[in-house]
């Protein structure tokens, strides 16, 4: 699969090639590919690796930062956007406290960067088809998919998109798609797509991890039957092809944490995963635009420049702390799994932990527990204005390691892109069992898998939907999941309610000359006496609007048979 991500200066050049125009510019360009010579028989190899280089910008490009994950995650109860103050990465912050419009630079990236997806899929439909070879019987297969995946995620955050199973011409209009015929279009190409497409080996097979499967395909058919209420259908497909099938397993409880780190890569968990690897042959900036989601872990990364004495080595330089998990989120986790479990570890840490437990520069002469209470070369510093949108917990899962880093590169990470994992499986196989009634013992041994691996002290005895939904928030947290899921139970209106209406900042007070009495060891405190921001009460999900993303305000101008959702 390094093809794969290698090819994406091939793609550029294609896609250059498609928008010359000709009648201008009858010079050959140097560096380009014609279309009438990248679309070759025997080329279908180069083509299909162009449509994966397009899923991968389509996740980790666009606007200025990760329009896939700050969409896929912000509108959540369970973490903040934050950065240095209030006012940095503004773009992130209306999505998370629900003061957007339909000109974020955010949403507006991620909506065109899925049709540009899809468009780079539809090229190599309109020119390869079945019946040219086996090879290229497999690749329409994946095109298909990758097609039907994209227009999954549109109708999933859009409700109704405009339904495109062919290359537009520049005077296409086209218009929404009633949601559940999309969604039905969706699950019949899935259906269509999956058989041609080979099996994952086994679970140890590290490549049927970053290129299509046939499991991998039917993972997301079922998630797709689950968003549309067809539950019966869900458990049975999950359940026969995938689950049954042998080819996936969670990873121990200790290797949680490195399920998002390059350690964890092309494991056994992993339904499907973009592969990054290091191209040589390309440069820092290079890698950085095209093929490194760099920008991802900066944002989710630690806003290091708030340390006193530097940070700790196990973490990489340079954090905007962009997320951030609430207290209630971190208080719910620990007191359903217990301080000591194995999600609760891989997914975040304590102040204490963050100032103890780390290795941190001061540590060569502060080498017992007492001196490193009264360090004051660890830890916030007092002096920085704190962690803005914080409450003493610290986001693990996503957190760069230092260790993740390209070696060539430095700040370029070389972590792979996870679009699923089997624990969602299970989870959505649990769903789908307790919403129909159907082999409900099959659903709560699922459950209990992720339990039992995550080492949570909360194991379910019954199947329920309750159930299903206290796990899922724990167990998928930062994977793009909770909101969907909201709104899909009918939770949105009530949990979302005043989602943004206060954003308080952590704060240590050793040394700290505002506070008095001075204290002489680290004391971390949430401080929310300026926290309430959003007074004008311009926060919080509005029943009637929020169900939905608004169509981008440029696609509405330059579209008139696109009806903007209701609300907007």
């Amino acid at each position: 699969m390094k093809k794969i991500i290698k090819s994406f200066l091939l793609l550029s050049s294609a896609l250059l090639a498609v928008s010359c125009n000709q009648d201008l510019l009858e010079i050959p360009q140097k560096g380009v590919v014609p279309l009438e010579e990248y679309y070759l028989p025997e080329d279908a190899e180069g083509a299909i690796a162009a449509v994966y280089s397009s899923g991968v910008r389509a996740l980790i490009s666009g606007a200025i930062y990760m329009p896939w994950m700050l969409v896929s995650n912000l509108p959540s109860d369970d973490l903040y956007a934050a950065g240095s103050n209030r006012g940095d990465n503004d773009f992130s912050a209306q999505i998370n406290e629900y003061r957007f419009a339909t000109d974020n630079d955010v949403t507006t990236a991620l909506y065109r960067n899925m049709y540009e997806f899809i468009w780079v899929a539809n090229l190599f439909l309109s020119n390869y088809d079945y019946g040219m070879s086996t090879e290229t019987d497999r690749y329409v297969n994946e095109a298909r998919v990758w097609r039907a995946w994209a227009h999954f995620y549109l109708a999933t955050w859009w409700g109704n998109p405009p339904l495109t199973d062919h290359v537009l011409d520049a005077s296409d209009k086209p218009a929404n798609t009633p949601h559940d015929e999309l969604m039905s279009w969706v699950i019949e190409e899935f259906k269509a797509a999956a058989p041609g497409i080979p099996s994952r080996i086994s679970p140890q097979d590290r490549n049927g991890a970053v290129r299509l499967t046939k499991e991998a395909v039917y993972s997301f058919l079922g998630k797709a039957l689950v968003y549309a209420g067809r539950y019966d259908e869900a458990a049975q497909i999950l359940k026969q092809h995938v689950i049954d099938s042998g080819k996936y397993e969670l990873v121990s409880g200790p290797d949680m944490e490195f399920l998002y780190h390059e350690e964890g890569d092309n494991s056994s968990e992993k339904v499907f995963e973009f592969n990054v690897v290091d191209n040589p042959s390309l440069s820092s900036a290079q890698m950085r635009n095209n093929i490194t989601p760099w920008m991802h872990y900066n944002m989710w990364h630690w806003r290091d420049d708030r340390f006193a004495g530097g940070r700790p080595t196990e973490i990489r330089s340079n954090g905007w702390g962009g997320f951030n998990p609430t207290g209630e989120f971190a208080e719910a986790l620990i007191a359903n799994d217990g301080i000591d479990s194995h999600r609760r570890k891989a997914w975040i840490k304590t102040y204490d932990e963050f100032l103890y437990e780390l290795t941190w520069p001061s540590d060569a002469t502060n080498t017992t527990l007492e001196l490193k209470k009264t360090d004051k070369n660890r830890g916030v510093s007092p002096s920085g204005g704190g962690l803005y949108g914080h409450e003493g917990y610290f986001q693990w899962k996503y957190v760069p390691f230092d260790r993740d880093k390209i070696a060539r590169l430095g700040e370029l990470m070389e972590n792979n892109v996870v679009v699923m994992r089997y624990a969602e499986v299970l989870l959505l196989y649990a769903e789908a069992c307790a919403q129909s009634g159907t082999d409900l013992a099959g659903g709560l041994a699922a459950l209990n898998m992720i339990q039992r691996r995550a080492g949570s002290n909360h194991v379910s005895t019954e199947l329920t939907l309750a159930e299903v939904k206290n796990e899922k928030r724990f167990e998928n947290w930062m994977e793009g999941t909770r909101f969907p899921d909201l709104r899909r139970w009918g939770d949105a209106a009530t949990v979302l309610a005043e989602q943004g209406k206060a954003i308080p900042t952590f704060r240590d007070l050793i040394g700290d000359d505002d506070y008095t009495p001075v204290r002489t060891e680290h004391t971390g405190f949430v401080d929310w006496k300026d926290a309430n921001y959003n007074r004008e009460g311009e926060y919080g999900f509005k029943t009637g609007k929020h169900e939905w993303l608004p169509y981008p305000l440029i696609e509405v101008q330059v579209n008139p048979n696109i009806v903007q959702n209701p609300g907007w």
